[in-house]
């Protein structure tokens, strides 16, 4: 049985470290090649997370509506170096709300 793998979708610049800890790594800058690549790694089940740089997930709503209710894999939305708009941190919120049943993370600040 093989290990299920990390991969992190995003600029290059801002992803490329992530080598070092082992996470697979797909360099884009470009939201086409971003949704058409998340698209490919939903359908595959060699992956357990998919990370997602936070610049290109305004692009790729479909795509991650559609892997929303998977239980595998796991997509998340993160910041990269500079571009925080908030998103990734708003869905954690709304997961970590929906599992537990409360704000138990930021009890009702920054909303």
């Amino acid at each position: 049985m093989t290990m299920p793998k990390l991969v992190m979708i995003g600029p290059g610049d801002a992803v490329s470290g992530l080598r070092a800890l082992g996470v697979e790594v797909k360099a884009t800058n470009d939201p086409r090649v971003a949704a058409a690549t998340l698209r490919d790694l939903g359908e595959s089940t060699d992956y357990a997370v998919i990370f997602v740089a936070e610049e290109l997930a305004g692009g790729l709503g479909p795509e991650l509506a559609k892997l929303r209710h998977r239980t595998l894999p796991v997509v998340l939305v993160v910041p990269t170096t500079g571009t925080a708009k908030g998103q990734g941190l708003a869905r954690l919120r709304h997961m970590v709300e929906q599992a537990v049943g409360a704000d138990i993370l930021f009890k009702g600040e920054g909303k």
